[in-house]
């Protein structure tokens, strides 16, 4: 056996630790910024397994179609990741926050009675009702 063959299960089992790492740091990230490094850190990962557990050609290297197919996810994942980032910029530039996270005071369209008695309270009729 040589070093390559030697060494695939090795980076096999890199990259799905690593792929596990960039899916936890997406989940517990709150800020987009966290949420699009762990998705490249991902990525790597995914592309690392499978660039490790890929099979050997006569040469002893990673067949040539996969190495291609990698290359081209790299592409794309470089793409996509311009892509969040202007994303982000436009949602910090919209919102001042770079997180999605629900907003301070939403509105509640069931939360409508206690609402209307504290607004109305001092309110003079609407015209038609008369006091009481």
């Amino acid at each position: 056996m040589d070093a390559v063959t030697d060494a695939a299960p090795v980076f096999a089992v890199a990259g799905v630790l690593i792929l596990a790492i960039g899916v936890f740091g997406i989940f517990d990230r709150p800020d987009l910024l966290g949420k699009i490094v762990a998705l490249n850190v991902a990525a790597s990962g995914a592309f690392t397994f499978m660039i490790g557990s890929a099979p050997v050609d006569g040469e002893g290297g990673p067949d040539t179609v996969l190495q291609a197919l990698v290359l081209t996810g790299i592409v794309i994942s470089i793409s996509v990741t311009a892509y969040a980032l202007s994303l982000l910029r436009r949602v910090a530039d919209e919102t001042g926050r770079d997180t999605l996270d629900a907003v301070d005071d939403p509105v509640d369209p069931t939360a409508t009675d206690e609402a209307d008695a504290a607004d109305t309270a001092g309110a003079p009729p609407a015209p038609g009702e008369g006091r009481r």
